[in-house]
């Protein structure tokens, strides 16, 4: 495992402690746990002192929050060191929960303070999200929280276990994954079914886990004072620009207007393939030839190719180039995969430095950029936005974190001179080729989970039925699935979010709009386009949803209308392609 060190709180400063030495604070729970004691004791006689509290407040809540980002990373780098996976549990009932106690006394004192409505209109969106906290807040839902992390951390320690056999050599199953891209069909399709045995033995281990998480979520609502986890996680999240109901109304918008038009898309696909019929291994096959082996050796080590991204940042704006290089200087990225490390990717920010960190499982193939470019929206939203005052202000709704990440990937698609020609057009047919099955991913997962959290009496077999065949009405119409009805019923064992993130899908539905909303413009105004994604980014969380769409010059919007449009350029600018010699 990479021993490359975190930066530390003195290395990279935002916190200026008033009341404290960071020395004594930084990786103690007690000690953390006692500055707020001491928060909660200090005399607040006037608006003056009440908010300097709020900043003093902020500055212990970084240094929490940024202690359990490091032990969290520590773990998920590598999850087979059991002295920091204990570390890691130990601190939801050592830190976390009594950090939530006490920031809901903290909470309720500044919200009961009889100079509160005096504190000042720059504080209103802090002040509307102190309230939804101490709303949703219920201390005996402590343990259950605390449950809830054994279980998510025991799912990631099993799919980081998971490996795929292929060739009589077990791999990782991201690297298995690459093997479904591969230009020979027969390769293609002995990844595939490889895939799926790991898939079914996988659901079959961790099913009851999510049966409990489920139970579980229920009854943190219940005893919050919500009808359903669904009403709870909407308050939780701070959704206040649309409803569980109208993610109801977008799967429906989905399945109007992507199914016909992946069936369009498929169509090529399949005479490009020149098969008679597409199975499920054929849709990630490329539907034009893939580089050679020559232009596809883009890079050979982590460093070259966060390089190779640079470069092409630097073809956007150098300004991004710039912001992303900082990552590098500090030691902020472990991109390559390796055997016992939890699965998937993201971008972490460590909250005591405000700074982003990069977490992959990438295999040194040429689409790895497209994962990079991802989490490296995700790494410039929080570096444009780390000075911001709060942590409220840090935490942009989701969504827009998610428009700042798709976006990214596909302003590098239009700004992509430092690569082969054949590489960068392969790039653009599959992140413009793969938007049409988000969408549909999109209401397959959240339309599920919709039904799981109104029905958590239902157990892993009833779900599976249902995911299966929510699967063959969105994806069915353009993929022969016969044969593999059980496979189909278990892929649903391999998307973290039901275990780690729940109810989170429907951000990448807005944000793919709004992701291509940019990529629409930047196609006309490159640079205009670019300066107002930066400058959206650099208000964090300042602004509701909406406001920060406006503010990106995109419109906020769930309409099948709008998602035709964009499907429809979409479609043509692939039909382009694909007519180019």
């Amino acid at each position: 495992m990479p021993t490359t060190r975190l930066p530390d709180v003195q290395d990279i400063g935002l916190i200026n402690p008033s009341f404290f030495s960071i020395d004594e604070a930084a990786g103690d729970p007690a000690r953390l746990l006692s500055l707020g004691q001491v928060l909660l004791a200090r005399p607040l006689p006037d608006v003056a002192s009440l908010r300097a509290w709020l900043r003093d407040w902020d500055d212990v809540s970084r240094l929490v929050w940024g202690h359990w980002g490091r032990v969290t990373l520590a773990m998920n780098r590598d999850t087979r060191d059991e002295a920091l996976a204990a570390q890691h549990a130990s601190l939801q009932p050592a830190l976390v929960q009594p950090w939530f106690e006490l920031a809901d006394q903290l909470n309720a004192r500044y919200l009961d303070h009889p100079l509160r409505d005096q504190v000042g209109d720059d504080l209103a969106i802090l002040d509307a999200r102190k309230q939804s906290q101490r709303d949703i807040y219920h201390a005996p839902n402590g343990p259950l929280f605390t449950r809830l992390s054994e279980l998510a951390a025991n799912y990631q320690r099993r799919m980081g276990e998971t490996c795929v056999v292929l060739d009589g050599e077990a791999v990782p199953l991201s690297m298995a994954r690459r093997k479904v891209n591969d230009p020979d069909r027969r390769v293609r399709e002995s990844a595939w079914r490889a895939i799926g045995a790991a898939q079914a033995s996988l659901a079959a281990d961790v099913s009851g886990i999510l049966d409990e998480m489920v139970v579980l979520r229920d009854q943190v609502a219940t005893n919050a004072g919500y009808p359903d986890f669904v009403a709870y996680h909407f308050a939780a999240s701070g959704r206040t620009d649309y409803s569980p109901d109208d993610i109801e109304r977008f799967s429906a918008e989905i399945a109007a207007v992507v199914v016909p038009r992946l069936q369009r898309l498929s169509e090529r696909r399949r005479l490009r393939l020149g098969v008679d019929t597409l199975r499920p291994w054929d849709m990630p096959a490329p539907i034009i030839p893939s580089p050679s082996a020559e232009e596809a050796a883009l890079f050979s080590s982590e460093a070259e190719l966060f390089e190779l991204t640079a470069q092409i940042m630097g073809d956007i704006d150098p300004r991004l180039q710039a912001d992303f290089r900082v990552l590098q200087r500090h030691g902020l990225i472990d991109l390559m995969t390796r055997p016992g490390k939890a699965p998937g990717g993201y971008c972490m920010t460590v909250d005591d430095i405000g700074m982003p960190f990069i977490f992959a499982n990438l295999t040194g193939d040429w689409r790895d950029l497209q994962v990079l470019f991802h989490e490296g929206g995700h790494a410039l939203h929080a570096l444009a936005c780390r000075t911001q005052p709060f942590g409220e202000y840090r935490n942009p709704a989701a969504e827009f974190c998610e428009v700042a990440s798709m976006g990214l990937e596909l302003l590098a698609q239009e700004r992509s001179s430092s690569l082969p020609a054949s590489v960068s057009r392969a790039l653009e047919l599959q992140q413009l080729s793969g938007v049409f099955g988000l969408f549909l991913q999109v209401a397959l997962v959240d339309g599920l989970q919709l039904w799981m959290y109104r029905n958590p009496d239902q157990g892993g077999a009833v779900r599976q039925q249902r995911w299966a065949e929510r699967h063959a009405r969105l994806f069915g119409t353009s993929t022969d699935w016969s044969g593999f009805e059980e496979t189909r019923a278990v892929t649903w064992a391999t998307i973290p979010h039901f275990f780690t993130h729940p109810l989170y899908f429907i951000e990448y539905g807005i944000a793919q709009l709004g992701a291509l909303q940019l990529w629409q413009r930047a196609r006309r105004d490159m640079s205009g386009t670019v300066d107002r994604y930066r400058s959206a980014l650099a208000l964090g969380g300042s602004r509701s949803l909406s406001e920060l769409f406006t503010a990106a010059g995109l419109t906020f919007s769930m309409e099948g209308a709008l998602l035709a449009e964009l499907l429809d350029e979409v479609l043509d600018v692939i039909e382009q392609s694909l007519a180019a010699p």
